[in-house]
Parts: C-alpha cells; structure tokens; sequence
C-alpha cells in the first residue's frame, strides 16, 4: 500500500467531487429499465483523480495478491475493484466517510455491471425488464429494497459493518473475502432476475402500458406532460439530492399550506438532501405526473386540490399510489433521524400534516422548476 500511495497524488475534495458525479449519475440512471453501467471512462476519470495509472495498479494488484489464493481469481483482481480498494482504504485513512461509502457503493455499481451484462449481452426489453421487477417475489433482494439503487445502497451497509475493519488494515485475506463477498451477493440477486425476466419474456406475461394518444385533448395533454415530466423530474432530483438545494419558496409556502412546525419541516427538508432517497423523490414524482390531464393541475389553481385529493386517497387497487409512497419515504427519513418514536406519539392528524408537508414540499420544489 505504502508503493501505491506514494506514486499516488490525490486532491480529496477533488477525488470525492469525481466519485460522487460518477455514482450519482449511475444511480440516477439505475431508475430506468435495462440501464448498463458503463466501465471505462469513470475508471480512467477517476485514475486522474488519484494521479495513478492503470499500470500502477495492476503492479499494486500483483504485489498484493502474489502468493494467495486469489493471484489468478480474476474476479478479484479487477484493477476497477482494487482501484476502488485503494479510495475506500484512503478515505478511512483521511476519516473521510462520505468518500468512503461512495467508493463502496460504486464497487456495487461496477459488479452489477458486470453481472448485467453476463445476463443481458446482447438485448434488454425495457418492458419486461419493468414487469420482471414489478412481479419478482418479494424477498428477492430487489423487490425488498424497492429499486435495484436501493439493493445497492443496503448491500453496501452490510458488507461496511463487517468488512470496513479488513480495509482499513489492509488485511489481504479479509479484502479478497470482502471482494468475493461482493461479488456473490451481487450475482446471486441478478442471476435469480435475470431468470424471471427470462421466464417473462418467454410466456409474453409482460405488461404493455402504453398512453393512449387520442383526439381527446386531456390524453394529449397527459402525453405531452409524461414526457416532460421525465425531463423535470430528473432535473428536480439532482437538485434535491445531488446539489443539495432547498427550495426556500416551496418550503415556505409548504408550511403555511400545512401549518406544520417550523423545526420539523426543517429536519425533513434537510434530511431530503441525501442520494440515498433518490429512488423514492423520483417514484414519488412520477406518480404525482401520471394522472396530470391539463396544465392547471400542474401549474394554475387546481394544483393545491389535485395534491390533496391525491393525499386523501383511503382505498385502492393499485399496488403502488402517491400517497403510499410519501409515507414509505416519510418513515425512511424519520428513521434515519431518530425521529420516528416521537412521531408516533402525535396525533393522527398531526401525522397527515407532517404527510402533507413532504407532499407539497417535493411536488412544489418540481412545480417550481416549470411554472
């Protein structure tokens, strides 16, 4: 490590602005159907960042695998994965844990990368590839966690609670049972897809939506908006998640729709500004879009009554709504503050407020962006 190191001329906040672009467009993009990682230029973007060269770590790999069991396990010595090594053990070296968990998810990243494209090596049907994650079984790994983003971010958690001890030590054996660890979580998970996509594309069971574009102007107004949307709502996202930015006039106008506490608004708000809700902003956003039919329930006065009408829905067939997925995201984010027990301890209606708040606040921060 002391060889690679010193050859090594890192800028940290550099390094960590790379590997968060590269990680955030990955996940961002993880949200859409058939989506392959690519490989080669984040490997080299993020070379430069480290001022190594690709001969400089596959020297690193051979001096540090020479003698084991792995010498020759090629899946353990990926110069992407032992590159990624080297971030994660220098980041706990700096005590830099943002760093450090993003070197880690992204070592998921490449492995469903590579994995997807042992399963998908030449054609990927984006809608049976939505019905297979739609209908999995819902202990598959994917279904759990809600989203493939989402597995990846979990998988991570686990492997940094019993393997950040081997990294930051550099303990050899323990690195290549982490590398192999990895790599068997992820290929079991995308293996056991891989085979219902396959089950589905054989029986033709996949589900076909498709907007009916008629003369009727609320269907055409609703294409239109569908595809728009899918442009605003990544945009909205980023902002959220990525560039951290909170809407100050959707807040303000959040609370006063709600009359929500202050300090409580604000905790949710700047809890919002981690990638790890991504997936849950950006379902939330598209089911929000999905029923727009013209542009006042968007931007004009029938806004405020389409957001509540959809908050005030108590029964439904549909497996996923609006109003079930603010309280998922919701509960997530109370978790990670610790805030939930206290929470709990409010009044039903005080509950809907703090649900209507999040509502508002996201569907606005969009609103906000267009109108």
């Amino acid at each position: 490590m002391k060889i690679i190191l010193e050859k090594s001329k890192i800028n940290i906040t550099n390094l960590q602005r790379t590997l968060l672009k590269i990680l955030s467009r990955d996940m961002n993009n993880l949200s859409t159907p058939c989506y392959l990682p690519t490989h080669k230029a984040p490997y080299h973007q993020l070379l430069n960042a480290t001022g190594l060269t690709d001969k400089d770590v596959k020297d690193f790999i051979k001096r540090t695998y020479k003698g084991t069991m792995a010498e020759t396990f090629l899946p353990v010595i990926q110069p992407d994965s032992n590159l990624l090594i080297f971030i994660m053990w220098y980041a706990l070296k700096n005590k830099n844990k943002t760093l450090y968990h993003s070197a880690m998810v992204y070592h998921l990243v490449r492995q469903y990368g590579h994995k997807f494209k042992n399963h998908f090596p030449q054609f990927c049907n984006e809608e049976v590839f939505s019905y297979a994650l739609e209908t999995i079984t819902k202990t598959h790994l994917f279904s759990r966690e809600k989203t493939i983003g989402n597995s990846l971010f979990h998988l991570a958690k686990e492997l940094e609670k019993k393997y950040t001890n081997d990294i930051k030590t550099f303990n050899v054996d323990g690195i290549i049972q982490f590398l192999s660890a990895s790599r068997h979580r992820i290929a079991q998970s995308v293996k056991s897809f891989a085979e219902h996509y396959y089950r589905a594309w054989k029986s033709g069971d996949a589900l076909k939506t498709q907007v009916d574009v008629s003369d009727d102007e609320g269907n055409v107004y609703q294409s239109q908006a569908l595809e728009r949307g899918k442009r605003v709502i990544d945009a909205t996202v980023k902002k959220i998640t990525i560039y951290k930015t909170v809407d100050e006039k959707a807040m303000v106008e959040s609370q006063r729709i709600t009359k929500i506490k202050p300090a409580i608004a604000n905790l949710i708000t700047k809890q919002l500004k981690d990638m790890r809700y991504a997936d849950e902003i950006r379902l939330i956003l598209q089911l929000f879009i999905k029923d727009v039919t013209d542009k006042s329930m968007f931007c004009g006065s029938k806004y405020y009554e389409y957001v509540k009408k959809l908050m005030a829905v108590k029964r439904t067939r549909l497996r996923i709504y609006f109003k079930q997925q603010i309280d998922i995201l919701l509960i997530k984010i109370l978790k990670d503050i610790r805030y939930l027990k206290t929470f709990q301890s409010y009044t039903t209606q005080t509950q809907f407020t703090i649900h209507s708040y999040l509502a508002y606040y996201l569907t606005m921060s969009m609103r906000n962006t267009i109108c």
